[in-house]
């Protein structure tokens, strides 16, 4: 994953707030830090690098005469489809960044370029012709992405709020329905956040800020899922589509210049990636697990078994019960209230595979599309 920070201001921002702003998200990105101040837009950008891993690849990025700027957290997985369509209409590239291919994209369709991107993303897109910022997330809402106007002239917006509390302005206080929303929920409900003044962009949006007027308008849906029942197909006809969905699925995700690793619980959904990540891979997949020592919660006999059926280089932790020292670490890194006890275990497996990749693949998200919970 990636940082990104903008910063649109009337009379020009600070840019040495700008990087500090920045900087609170490198444990997004890592490698790198980029920045762009112009006249009265900043942009910045932490990078992990995973496509393109040269400094072609770094942003913000712009087209060939700078009138388009982009930052871009997420990966855009038909970027390659897109790119042979978007030569043979004449454009050039000079990296093999599936960021590249999003700006192009937009040159073609302009907002509509929304429709046409498979992946997980939050992006923030500055076309100078046009004097507008455009902020956008993904369909399901994988990759996050904040913003607040702490006056008439100010605009912010970032990849999480400590970011954005980074600036001077911005205040720090609990919005108390988001507040009764967490305990009702579990977390806050977007637009809101937890803090005041602070929002989220909700998931398959768009907003367009105006730099003339510096207003932002309405978020706008880009696509809807839609529930239309469909009895045209068998269910075994419906079974061997969704083989091929999701078989295609995860050999887009598996796309990238660096080593892709598997988080491998031994359940159904992870255990099912495994399967078809190994018949799009060359070589061993590498894959990890984390189990407990109290029998009745550990299901690592679980992994190691997938592991052995596909062969994966495979490596497992057993974590302790001090493992819950860890919840001041969490606190920082989610910003807001998160009420999932898992995430003390998958930080603790997120480290581990950090320890030999960059990107990794799970099964989270089978429960929800696949109705796995009772209600």
């Amino acid at each position: 994953m990636c940082g990104i920070v903008g910063w649109i201001q009337l009379t020009g921002p600070d840019k040495r707030i700008l990087v500090k702003m920045r900087d609170t998200l490198v444990h997004r990105g890592p490698d790198r830090g980029g920045i762009l101040v112009d006249k009265g837009v900043g942009l910045a950008f932490r990078r992990l690098s995973i496509l393109d891993l040269s400094s072609a690849g770094m942003q913000p990025m712009s087209n060939e005469d700078k009138s388009v700027w982009l930052v871009f957290n997420g990966e855009f997985y038909n970027h390659n489809d897109w790119r042979r369509k978007l030569k043979g209409k004449g454009h050039t590239f000079r990296s093999t960044a599936d960021t590249e291919a999003i700006i192009h994209l937009y040159e073609e369709k302009g907002v509509d370029f929304l429709k046409e991107m498979n992946g997980m993303f939050a992006l923030a897109l500055w076309d100078q012709k046009r004097q507008r910022i455009i902020l956008a997330r993904d369909r399901l809402g994988q990759k996050p992405l904040y913003y607040c106007q702490p006056n008439p002239k100010t605009f912010l917006f970032a990849s999480e709020p400590k970011a954005i509390l980074r600036h001077p302005q911005v205040k720090r206080e609990i919005d108390s329905s988001s507040l009764k929303d967490y305990f009702r929920f579990g977390y806050a409900l977007a637009p809101h956040s937890i803090f005041k003044n602070i929002f989220q962009l909700p998931p398959a949006h768009y907003s367009i800020f105006n730099l003339k007027t510096y207003q932002l308008s309405p978020p706008q849906p880009y696509w809807q899922l839609e529930f239309c029942p469909d009895h045209s197909c068998s269910l075994a006809d419906w079974q061997e589509e969704f083989s091929q969905l999701f078989s295609e699925a995860v050999k887009l995700r598996l796309q990238a210049d660096v080593e892709v690793g598997i988080f491998l619980s031994g359940g159904l959904d992870s255990s099912a990636v495994v399967k078809w990540a190994h018949q799009h891979s060359s070589q061993p997949l590498n894959t990890f697990s984390v189990g407990f020592q109290e029998r009745d919660y550990d299901e690592s006999q679980y992994s190691r078994q997938i592991a052995s059926l596909y062969q994966t280089n495979h490596t497992q932790q057993i974590i302790d019960p001090r493992a819950i020292e860890i919840l001041p670490q969490l606190v920082y890194y989610f910003d807001e209230p998160f009420d999932d006890s898992s995430a003390v275990p998958t930080f603790h497996l997120a480290k581990l595979a950090r320890q030999k990749v960059k990107v990794a693949l799970s099964g989270d998200g089978g429960d929800e599309l696949l109705g796995g919970y009772h209600r």
